[in-house]
């Protein structure tokens, strides 16, 4: 008999050929196709240009100028359904936690990427090579958990990588994920960390100080996602692991070693690819004012075709369910993986002042810049069309308050 799903059902789902979007002007919901660049908005009746990421011709006509875009770069600026409960900046425990260990003076290499993943070593290598200490546990609300069961080390590297990168002005958080198994299946907890180079979150395990890409790329880090469909998909078979530690138990530890994702030598079975079928993502890293043993903060429960109608369960009890304080069930990418810290470019049409209206999804957010003479200088959020003759380039980004910078939204072509 199949057991009742213990989730609530699927909230209602947006068309993968729909968009929505508030109104620059007025705040008005605009539901339009999916890509579609030009919009109305019935309610301040505003004539909307928002151009996206492509290399057709696109013509913006007002007030007697026209400006004929080509190549563009505008990122998703997507503003998900599910509140993520972000580490503020204005919290000084996360900073505070930070220095007292030294993280920001033990990172290396110069990219965003380089120091994610230096953030591993950091973390595993230099600070925690065994479980850590009882006193901090109990400062972070984890030592329930440690002392009533000898498991939850994942858990907490987990937890402390998320909480290090939130004082870094970068956004990471915790997944628990899971082998396909119908009886007494554990989860493992990771993380995945928003990396604005590659756009797209990135999937650490961060008590192996590991990561996954693939032959032909081997720098370019693979997400949860990417990580599932090449197992599900192709085996895994084109997949290169990238770790520090072949087994937390019996403390082998060293350099980063390079081999294929399916080379059974790692000693931990939760390093396999196969490990990644089910996932939890807890939409909170802020451990230091809201205790993750609390619960208080809400989980998306990945569903597609691979898993619909069934249950993750540990035992007798669902996996992650008891540790959110409600889990929702989705199959939205955008839902589970929402860009973040890209800049929306609006341009409104108007035969007396045309404007231009920068809108991102940043958390942290403190101010938006653009490139003049080749320096980035702060600009407000509406401001007069530019003026532009001949062949122009603008490039708009968002900044949050830690300094940390998105990819610039690129527009580039010929005013006339």
């Amino acid at each position: 008999m199949r057991r009742a799903s213990p989730f609530p059902a699927p909230s209602l789902e947006l068309p993968l050929n729909e968009e929505r979007a508030a109104c620059p002007r007025c705040g008005g919901l605009l539901v339009f196709p999916a890509g579609r660049e030009r919009l109305a908005c019935a309610g301040c009746r505003a004539d909307w240009l928002r151009p996206v990421a492509s290399a057709r011709a696109l013509v913006f006509e007002t007030a007697g100028r026209r400006l004929a875009f080509g190549r563009r770069w505008i990122g998703v600026a997507h503003r998900p359904r599910y509140p993520f409960h972000h580490a503020l900046h204005a919290e000084p425990e996360v900073r505070k936690l930070a220095a007292e260990f030294g993280v920001p003076r033990r990172l290396r290499g110069k990219t965003q990427w380089e120091r994610q993943r230096d953030l591993l070593r950091v973390l595993r290598i230099e600070l925690f090579r065994h479980r850590p200490p009882a006193p901090v546990l109990r400062r972070l609300a984890l030592w329930t958990i440690a002392r009533t069961n000898r498991h939850w080390y994942c858990t907490h590297l987990a937890y402390f990588y998320s909480a290090f990168a939130a004082s870094l002005g970068w956004t990471a958080r915790i997944l628990n994920i899971g082998r396909d198994h119908l009886e007494k299946t554990d989860g493992h907890m990771i993380a995945e960390i928003w990396n604005d180079d590659w756009q797209k979150w990135v999937m650490v395990d961060p008590l192996f100080a590991a990561w996954f890409s693939r032959r032909g790329r081997p720098s370019e880090p693979l997400s949860f996602f990417e990580v599932r469909q090449d197992w599900l998909r192709g085996g895994g078979r084109r997949m290169i692991l990238h770790h520090r530690v072949r087994s937390a138990s019996q403390d082998l530890i060293g350099p980063e070693r390079t081999l294929p994702a399916l080379r059974d030598d790692t000693r931990n079975r939760s390093l396999h690819p196969s490990h990644y079928f089910w996932a939890i993502a807890y939409l909170s890293n802020r451990f230091l004012t809201e205790p993750y043993e609390d619960g208080r903060f809400l989980a998306l429960f990945w569903r597609d075709r691979w898993n619909t109608g069934r249950a993750w369960y540990n035992r007798d009890k669902p996996v992650g369910y008891y540790r959110a304080r409600h889990v929702v069930e989705t199959s939205t990418p955008l839902d589970f993986h929402p860009p973040l810290n890209n800049t929306a470019v609006w341009l409104l049409r108007d035969a007396v002042r045309p404007r231009v209206f920068l809108r991102a999804y940043c958390p942290n957010f403190a101010r938006f810049e653009m490139k003049r003479d080749g320096a980035w200088r702060r600009i407000p959020a509406e401001f007069p069309l530019p003026p532009a003759h001949g062949r122009f380039a603008w490039e708009f980004r968002a900044v949050n308050r830690f300094g940390v910078a998105g990819k610039p939204a690129a527009l580039t072509g010929i005013a006339r």
